[in-house]
């Protein structure tokens, strides 16, 4: 693991976004963020902090007001309130927000600072994106026009923590929306920034308002790197790619071909936190795949904590345990799906002797009819990785067995575990 990244954290005020997020707008967060610092430290891990500008602004009532570079909303409700053009003093407020959030990063200790500027997800890409941005001064026009903004942020940033201090960018590679900006609009942005002093930069994809689908299962894997290869192309910083790139080899052949300099994981790492650590051991087999199903995603537009349709502890790490039994016992698990399965896998962790029976010719449940539709194959991935971990663990597996009263009886379990679905 080369940096985690952690964000996005609010650089102005708290603004309208998930419960528990991360804020970065006064010092008397400096002191929380440093023992997350500390702690990543302590295992020898850099990590950056993204800070964005939402837009909004607190009124003087302590209400927050829609703010952009123009009255132009980006909501797909007809009826969703414009935001009001911000005032070339209300800019200059902002930019000088950045470079104190900044600033605050470097008290507590970040290694790096990442500058939002992505997906329409805060003001700098609302600037930045002829979307949203029809002002007629020097913030409006031209794409170098409109990374006016963001050049200031910039400079305001590098004369608070220092030339020398890691500052990274993150982009999107094109906004995929009707009138936004195009690769060839970004490439010359990354040239922009790259003379205004960033270390790196970070291409994702386009913004959330987008028609297009980025992330969903049904996106070929690695199908945005191109936009980061683009990049790559007109700047002598380092690039960084990704999405849709779950798994380690695939990540590697995007390094060996050059289309990037890192590659960014976020999903596959809720999957399977140890995700890198697999993979440089070279147990990939053992990696839980993410499936690109976006529950996780779901999770944070609908302002949850975070879940994962494949990894039950993600989000609750600190209240589910794997702990050994202090009595191991003889468990049977009827039902080969992937609740059986991964019901017989924690459990084999745990020291229990298992039996997982299935009246079907091979395990995967509901999951061997789900991946027939198409687009739908990543899904036979977790298939493999659970049936593989069956072996793995030493879990005797009875397929092709009805499983009754008199079966249970011949096993003389401590427990029965019914996995057979839904009733």
């Amino acid at each position: 693991m080369g940096l985690i990244v952690i964000g996005l954290a609010t650089a102005i005020s708290p603004g309208p976004f998930f419960p528990g997020g991360i804020g970065i707008y006064k010092d008397d967060f400096i002191p929380g963020l440093r023992q997350f610092t500390e702690l990543m430290h302590k295992y020898g891990v850099k990590t950056a902090i993204q800070i964005s500008a939402l837009g909004v602004l607190p009124r003087k009532d302590g209400n927050l007001e829609l703010v952009g570079p123009s009255d132009i909303t980006v909501d797909r409700h007809p009826n969703a309130p414009r935001p009001r053009p911000l005032t070339a003093e209300e800019i200059k407020m902002v930019v000088e927000a950045y470079s104190t959030a900044a600033s605050r990063a470097k008290d507590a200790e970040f290694d790096a600072v990442e500058l939002n500027a992505l997906a329409g997800t805060g003001l700098i890409s609302h600037f930045l994106s002829a979307h949203t941005n029809k002002r007629t001064d020097g913030y409006g026009g031209s794409i170098e026009n409109r990374t006016r903004f963001l050049l200031e942020c910039i400079e305001s940033v590098k004369q608070r923590v220092g030339n020398e201090y890691p500052l990274l960018c993150r982009v999107s590679g094109a906004d995929f929306m009707e009138g936004g900006n195009t690769l060839d609009d970004t490439k010359i942005v990354g040239s922009l920034i790259e003379r205004a002093g960033i270390h790196a930069i970070n291409v994702s994809t386009g913004w959330h308002e987008s028609p297009v689908p980025f992330i969903q299962m049904s996106v070929p894997r690695a199908n945005w790197v191109y936009l980061a290869e683009g990049i790559k192309e007109v700047v002598n910083i380092p690039v960084i790619g990704g999405t849709r790139i779950p798994d380690p080899y695939l990540a590697e052949q995007i390094l060996a071909e050059g289309k990037s300099d890192l590659v960014y994981i976020a999903r596959a790492l809720i999957a399977d936190p140890e995700w890198p650590k697999k993979a440089k051991e070279g147990r990939t087999d053992g990696i839980r795949p993410c499936t690109a199903c976006c529950t996780c995603f779901d999770s944070v537009i609908e302002q949850r904590s975070i879940t994962c349709a494949v990894n039950p502890r993600a989000g609750k790490e600190t209240e589910y345990h794997i702990r050994p039994a202090s009595k191991p016992r003889r468990v049977c698990i009827i039902g080969g799906g992937p609740a059986g399965m991964e019901a017989a896998r924690v459990a084999a962790l745990r020291g229990h002797h298992i039996t997982l029976f299935d009246n079907k010719s091979r395990l995967g449940g509901q999951l061997l009819t789900a991946i027939l539709p198409p687009y739908k194959e990543e899904l036979a991935n977790l298939v493999k990785y659970l049936s593989t971990q069956m072996e793995r663990l030493g879990i005797k597996v009875k397929l092709e067995q009805q499983v009754d009263a008199v079966t249970v009886e011949k096993e003389k379990p401590d427990v029965v575990i019914i996995a057979t679905g839904a009733s």
